[in-house]
């Protein structure tokens, strides 16, 4: 690929929305240009846009489940309610169902998902995944559709004698598993599930495996992960003891106190969720420098409500997005979780949001240079064709639908 412009009659950066903008992408798709007087670039090949397109650098889903996808559209919708009000057991009953069903779903129809997942990521603009895998096998498709990013491969479980055999596998496997991701623009972590469903000797374990690199883990999602790991009692407890993990060494402790003494904020592990973390808690999170993660669609659709975003802003936290797995989502556009927010709480700024579905994604997955336009980076855009409109964010919002052709070398 050559040098490529653009003449962009509503950009959003990476940060802000800007208005007839020219931009100059080098051979390798990074900003050379940005401005209005690209005069010493008129030699360089032009590409045409409609009048009123929006470009936007590219999407990043922060964190989702492209192993599950083959369960989209099959499994149980919470009705939508409050944080107070809602229901303590409706996360177990949603991955109640999933584990259940996931047998009827052979090897070929989890590959089918796979596949269909990594197409849908494309063509709504996504370029950066942080992709949460039990079986190590979306790098391929994912790899096909040329997205890149971080994978997590997610490990769980109390039983110490089948976790010192997966982590001696996963130490054993680590070498290879990050030269193979690295091939194919990924990073490589062992991370844990959850608090409560991950051993904290395991945890600790997989945190020096994972060393220097970004890590992720689910956290605070709903009242019985707080209950069980501040009280050793609740619906996660009671579930855990059905599953034959009775006198589990629960910490009794405040959960965020648990997360600091596991090594968690250390700054770079992302925590996913946090649908029921309290304002003190967000902010002693974003004093640790640890991205938050919020994927609000996923949390209407399994717990019937989304989390307190305005106190995750207030706190300071780095925000990312994410949608979840598509079996707990309608789809995997993370605009998607940009309307749900801008719906849910109109005052909050749009610009903040798409922020935190582009550059702030990026950042949170270890790759500053991408997401966003200032010379250096790479933003690997996409363009939208709206119809006549001057607060084109919001458009774009309201038409999803519309097509997002990419930009320039990708």
């Amino acid at each position: 690929m050559t040098m490529q412009r653009f003449r962009a009659p509503f950009l959003f950066d990476g940060t802000r929305l800007r208005q007839d903008v020219a931009v100059v992408l080098d051979a390798e798709g990074r900003v050379v240009f940005v401005g209005d007087d690209s005069q010493r670039f008129e030699s360089v090949p032009e590409i045409a846009l409609p009048p009123g397109a929006l470009v936007l650098p590219g999407l990043v889903n922060a964190h989702t489940h492209v192993e599950l996808s083959a369960q989209a559209g099959t499994l149980p919708r919470a009705l939508q309610t409050t944080r107070e009000g809602a229901d303590e057991s409706a996360f177990l009953r949603w991955a109640g169902a999933l584990v259940a069903a996931r047998p009827s779903f052979d090897a070929d129809a989890r590959a089918a998902g796979r596949t269909a997942a990594a197409q849908a990521l494309v063509r709504f603009g996504t370029v950066l995944v942080g992709d949460v895998t039990n079986e190590a096998s979306t790098v391929p498709c994912l790899q096909a559709a040329g997205i890149e990013g971080c994978i997590f491969h997610e490990v769980f479980g109390w039983n110490a004698t089948r976790l010192d055999a997966s982590l001696a596998t996963i130490a054993a496997e680590m070498p290879e598993k990050k030269a193979e991701c690295a091939a194919a623009g990924f990073r490589y972590a062992p991370v844990p599930h959850t608090p409560y469903t991950t051993a904290p000797e395991a945890i600790a374990r997989l945190r020096a495996l994972a060393g220097d690199s970004i890590g992720a883990i689910h956290f605070l999602e709903h009242a019985a992960e707080r209950r069980a790991l501040e009280g050793g009692e609740g619906a996660a407890a009671a579930w855990l003891e059905s599953l034959g993990l009775t006198d589990l060494p629960w910490p009794k402790q405040p959960a965020v106190d648990y997360a600091a003494a596991l090594g968690l904020l250390d700054g770079k592990t992302l925590l996913v969720h946090l649908t029921v973390a309290r304002s003190d808690e967000l902010s002693r999170i974003a004093a640790a420098g640890n991205p938050v993660v919020l994927c609000p669609r996923s949390n209407l659709f399994i717990l019937g409500f989304l989390p307190d975003l305005p106190a995750v802003l207030a706190a300071g936290a780095p925000l990312a997005l994410g949608t979840d797995s598509w079996a707990s989502n309608d789809d995997l556009d993370v605009l998607g979780e940009v309307a749900a927010l801008a719906a849910a709480y109109p005052a909050v700024p749009l610009e903040t949001l798409y922020t935190a579905a582009t550059w702030g994604g990026a950042r949170a997955l270890g790759f500053p240079d991408r997401s966003h336009f200032s010379v250096g980076a790479r933003p690997r855009p996409f363009a939208v064709p709206l119809p006549p409109t001057t607060d084109p964010l919001r458009t774009l919002l309201a038409h999803r639908h519309l097509p997002r052709s990419p930009l320039g070398s990708s």
